[in-house]
């Protein structure tokens, strides 16, 4: 799987009149897209005819989707953007089209070509980086074990995320779920309290 390695990126492509404004965005939940939508469409787009999306995001393991036609013919609009990221295996991002409609009635396979080919504008262009899913760890360990877990966690493409030093250190990070049994095996031989 991939996730876009940028923000957001966005074109326009005119079709029979119609303008369509496309976004590929980055995004860690629906209620963010949603937000970038309605701001959307309150600072720039409000007299736009449609803003149509489709999101793709990894929730503990599994892949959640939504979309949305915004009044346009069922599956003319969300669901072919929706098929896009899928066939592209990109995650959490979505993409966003803004149409203004020119007049001209494109028909449904017109609607869906004009929806596929305005998205594809901005995925065409992305910068994509492999998805690590990980899994966080929080430890209780000894102070002259410190060295040694750190750099457990760092050989296995694992992030520290915070230090707390008291009595014992209590290690907050992540491991890469592909390196869990590896990381897992080097602690177990150390005796860590996993909290």
């Amino acid at each position: 799987m991939k996730e876009l390695d940028r923000d957001s990126v966005n074109y326009e492509y005119i079709v029979n009149k119609s303008k369509f404004i496309s976004f590929a965005v980055a995004c860690n939940s629906f209620d963010q897209l949603k937000d970038m939508i309605n701001g959307l469409w309150k600072n720039q787009y409000r007299d736009a005819s449609h803003i149509v999306y489709a999101l793709r995001l990894i929730n503990q393991g599994r892949v959640d989707y939504y979309f949305s036609d915004d009044g346009e013919p069922s599956g003319t609009a969300g669901k072919p953007l929706l098929n896009l990221l899928e066939t592209q295996d990109i995650i959490n991002a979505g993409v966003i089209v803004v149409r203004y409609y020119g007049g001209i009635n494109l028909g449904t396979g017109g609607l869906v070509r004009a929806y596929i080919k305005a998205a594809q504008m901005p995925l065409s262009n992305l910068s994509l980086k492999e998805y690590i899913e990980y899994n966080n760890y929080k430890i209780s360990i000894q102070y002259n074990m410190l060295e040694y877990i750190t750099k457990v966690i760092y050989n296995l493409n694992g992030i520290v995320l915070s230090k707390d030093f008291s009595e014992n250190i209590i290690l907050n990070f992540q491991i890469p779920v592909k390196n869990i049994a590896q990381f897992e095996d080097n602690l177990t031989l150390k005796k860590v309290i996993f909290l």
